[in-house]
């Protein structure tokens, strides 16, 4: 049987490995409390006989028996954003191990193996990357990942090497893995509005950023009249709420602000630069095209209008990520069958799937997230939300045959 109470021991056991006790969950790879959580783990699972392993990239494997060879991977991260909540990544990483146990106490061995995976430094704070152990396992930008250098000089290699070095080391076998499922909190509202149990994703949002430099002319805020200013501030202020607007008007689609600068930054001076960025999400890149192409219009007639000059860099690019089609289906079926609630959704945040679904057949379910909130410390999902997907991902893993 899942046994829920087995999963919050988990789940709270896990947030007293914690660098900011009191103001949510803050646990970076490699530090002391990512020390203490991995030992839990492995102590939960020496008790029930799985081994464990640690592999060149940092992330702990832990391999259920199957009847053949091949494996599939349930996995996710237990790092976590500075002050985050205790359930983004650690829900994913919690499932597999109470399905290990409970395959050890009904005498369960499955045709395929599970392995459970621990991503190491899948939120980027330390390295500027995230996923920098998904990327570095399924070899993808894997040097690019192992020699990522921190702000203080630390080449993530050199932390990872040192942290790792008194572990038992293997390295999964690609070549064995038939498919991967995480488990992950929505980390939005969507499944919690429409008063839903599981989400089954159906892909990943993919997204353009760009950093928009706006420049005008710097003169004294009291003694240069409106008429005729030419405020830099003034026009990204205008442009920032287009990026609003086109925004909602393409929704599901989603376009952010999330960054700004201004010179030069004094209360009694005009601004005569300002730089924002802008993202624009969605699951069709041809609609993220169409969004760029409205607001280009948009922050042209701004600049005419207030006599300001502005430009565009860009700074980040993510493809759309379409999910296993053949696992989505098998995840419609299983959710009927067990009488859970479930829904079609599509994920905004990327996840260490994102990554493994270009080398591995890839599903994710989400959890509801009471209000949608994470990455905060108020980030919650009630046991009795988590167990159906628990549940589902459990017999995903009874019924993969060996191919």
């Amino acid at each position: 049987m899942i046994r829920k109470e087995r999963i919050q021991r988990d789940i709270e056991t896990l947030h007293e490995f914690n660098q900011t006790p009191g103001n949510g969950c803050t646990r970076y790879s490699f530090s002391e409390e990512d020390r203490q959580a991995r030992a839990y783990i492995r102590s939960e699972m020496e008790a029930i006989g799985v081994q464990i392993l640690t592999d060149d990239c940092g992330n702990l494997l832990m391999y259920g028996k199957g009847k053949s060879s091949r494996h599939v991977i349930i996995g996710s991260h237990i790092d976590t954003v500075p002050n985050g909540g205790d359930y983004d990544g650690i829900l994913g990483v919690v499932s597999g191990l109470e399905i290990l146990r409970h395959y050890h106490e009904e005498g369960i061995v499955p045709e395929v193996g599970l392995v459970v995976v621990a991503f190491a430094e899948e939120e980027g704070n330390q390295f500027s990357m995230p996923c920098v152990g998904c990327h570095c396992m399924v070899n993808h930008k894997r040097e690019e990942a192992l020699n990522r250098v921190r702000d203080d000089g630390v080449i993530y290699r050199d932390l990872m090497e040192s942290f790792i070095e008194k572990d038992e080391k293997g390295n999964l076998d690609l070549d064995s893995v038939l498919a991967m499922l995480e488990i992950h909190v929505e980390q939005g509202p969507v499944l919690w509005r429409n008063e839903m149990e599981v989400g089954i994703v159906e892909g990943i949002f993919g997204l353009e950023r760009f950093m928009i430099r706006v420049e005008g002319i710097s003169n004294h805020s009291g003694a240069t009249p409106m008429e005729g200013r030419q405020d830099a501030m003034a026009a990204a202020a205008r442009m920032i709420q287009t990026v609003q607007k086109r925004g909602r008007e393409a929704a599901p689609q989603v376009a952010t602000v999330g960054r700004i600068h201004c010179e030069p930054n004094t209360v009694n001076i005009i601004p005569d630069m300002v730089e924002f960025s802008v993202e624009v999400r969605d699951f069709d890149h041809g609609k993220i095209d169409a969004t760029y192409d409205l607001l280009w219009k948009d922050f042209t007639e701004v600049a005419a209008q207030e006599q300001v000059e502005w430009t565009k860099t860009p700074i980040g690019f993510s493809p759309v990520i379409r999910l296993n089609q053949e696992l989505i289906g098998q995840m419609d079926r299983i959710s009927e069958e067990l009488g859970v609630k479930a829904q079609r959704i599509v994920s905004g945040a990327a996840h260490d799937a994102a990554i493994v679904a270009d080398f591995i057949p890839t599903e994710m379910l989400f959890v509801p997230s009471v209000d949608g909130r994470s990455h905060c410390p108020e980030e919650y999902t009630p046991i009795e939300k988590i167990v159906p997907a628990v549940r589902m991902a459990e017999q995903w893993v009874r019924e993969m045959k060996s191919k």
